[in-house]
């Protein structure tokens, strides 16, 4: 059997480049787009012809991330689906992110099962409404598909606030069992849960061959030396009865095309797993039908992609934005307390979608790196919640246990930490528009909707009025600015004594 994969598309579906902005012919000249609905179908086309058992598979989050989604919603996305005929597909927290009403109007239109098995459905009646199912069974090749996503899910998609998520490994244990009273014993789970996530499950289960992951934008190649790559493809985890399970996953976007093949015997036993992600550069060609429909779509926003809202001097990579201070970070963190006039403002990482590289920055540009139409909120802390802020950013959780999903971006304050202090003592030095935090005082902050509102587990929820988009706020900043070069401030610094 091959297996073909996709994960965490959000809605590129045209080339893009390394950033995951829109190409320009500079990119394409030195080969440097990437990925696109039309060499997907090219390649996907190409597989089956020369292969027979070919399973296409998708890990979800096909949802945001390019003006495709913000002016056609999920409507293209689902119709590139059906072309492309995949076999099954998982739910990605961004499928949540219009609501639970609209994922399952998205789903009902697609031609192939969705499977999620760690979603509580008497919690999210339109998806079970809609056919979502724990998993499906490929009886052409005995083969079990299980589907799973983060149980951060209500945390991190405002769409699934009151959704239940369980923890997926004694979910899906159940239901490997569940398939092998049932005969089926070839099981593949597909996963919107993270890499790291996905290693725990595959070390805490029995009975999965192969997790086809999503969610982490993990690059795996079978080369780890290559920037970049996190782990080999496929990576090989022992589970609880000593065999391996195996999990690949493919970047981000379409960059790359998971691409596995599983040998099994007729005892069901698996005896091998060979396989690459390919890289999807202009070696792979393009369906020539499905990129004049693409070209067709983006009629609908080429204005977008043509206005110029600011340049760079340099790259605005995201890359580091969710460990530690990032360019890309400071550069929006910057442009909401200028809208705001706070003393300080933040976002989460995770709300950072593509980076910006060197010469124009499009309104397209700015909305693929901020797809989500977040506003910016105001409020006040004084110095001590500040600090608490802090503590609970930095100790993964707060107090009472809820965990911080994505680390923010500051502007207006600097300071310092320790990762081997006890938790909520490892803020050592806060410095708020250059002074020394007074935790008696009062300041004023900015950020984003979605984090104001709970998201992420930065903060507790508070009820705000909504300002102006983030996006304006970046564009404006781009206008005043003219040229911005990236930069790195020392704003948040890691100590070690």
């Amino acid at each position: 059997m091959t297996i073909l994969a996709t994960n965490d598309i959000h809605a590129h579906l045209d080339e893009f480049n390394k950033g995951g902005t829109d190409c320009r012919q500079k990119d394409i000249d030195a080969n440097l787009c990437f990925g696109g609905a039309a060499r997907i179908k090219y390649l996907v086309d190409k597989t089956r012809a020369e292969n027979d058992n070919v399973v296409l598979l998708d890990a979800g989050d096909q949802f945001q991330g390019t003006l495709f989604f913000n002016v056609f919603g999920g409507t293209v996305s689902g119709q590139i689906m059906n072309m492309l005929k995949y076999d099954a597909m998982c739910i990605g927290n961004h499928e949540f992110d219009n609501g639970i009403e609209y994922a399952a109007e998205f789903f009902k239109n697609l031609t192939f099962p969705v499977v999620s098995s760690n979603i509580d459905l008497e919690t999210a009646k339109p998806l079970k409404e809609a056919g979502v199912k724990p998993y499906t069974i490929l009886k052409d090749y005995g083969v079990g598909i299980i589907g799973y996503i983060t149980n951060t899910t209500a945390s991190i998609a405002t769409g699934a606030q009151n959704v239940t998520f369980y923890n997926a490994a004694p979910v899906v244990q159940k239901y490997v069992d569940e398939l092998h009273a049932m005969g089926i014993k070839r099981i593949i789970c597909v996963s919107h849960n993270g890499y790291n996530h996905d290693k725990y499950l595959a070390e805490n289960t029995r009975g999965v061959n192969l997790i086809v992951g999503g969610h982490s934008h993990s690059l795996l190649l079978d080369n780890t030396t290559i920037a970049g790559v996190v782990g080999p493809y496929p990576t090989a985890q022992t589970n609880l009865d000593g065999q391996p399970t195996y999990i690949v996953q493919s970047h981000r976007y379409g960059d790359y095309l998971g691409h596995v093949q599983l040998a099994w015997n007729d005892a069901d036993e698996l005896l091998s797993v060979t396989g690459e992600s390919i890289l999807m550069d202009k070696s792979v060609p393009k369906h020539n039908e499905t990129a004049i429909q693409v070209a067709e779509w983006r009629k609908e926003f080429a204005a977008l992609t043509a206005l110029v809202v600011g340049k760079t001097s340099g790259v605005f990579d995201i890359v580091g934005c969710g460990t530690g201070e990032c360019a890309i970070g400071n550069l929006i963190a910057d442009s909401m307390q200028a809208d705001a006039k706070t003393d300080i403002a933040f976002h989460n990482a995770g709300g950072i979608r593509a980076a910006f590289q060197i010469g124009d920055v499009t309104y397209a540009d700015v909305l693929t790196c901020l797809p989500f139409g977040n506003t910016v909120t105001e409020f006040t802390y004084t110095g001590q919640q500040v600090l608490d802020l802090l503590e609970r950013v930095y100790a993964g959780k707060s107090k009472d246990g809820n965990v911080v999903v994505s680390k923010p971006q500051w502007a207006g304050i600097k300071f310092s930490y320790n990762p081997a202090l006890p938790e909520f003592q490892r803020i050592v030095k806060v410095e708020i528009g250059g002074r020394p935090l007074d935790p008696a005082a009062t300041y004023s902050l900015a950020t984003n909707d979605f984090v104001s509102g709970g998201g992420d587990g930065i903060m507790d929820k508070l009820s705000l009025p909504p300002g102006n988009l983030m996006a304006d706020a970046l564009i404006n900043w781009f206008k005043l600015k003219g040229t911005v070069a990236p930069t790195i401030e020392g704003r948040i610094t890691v100590v070690s004594a």
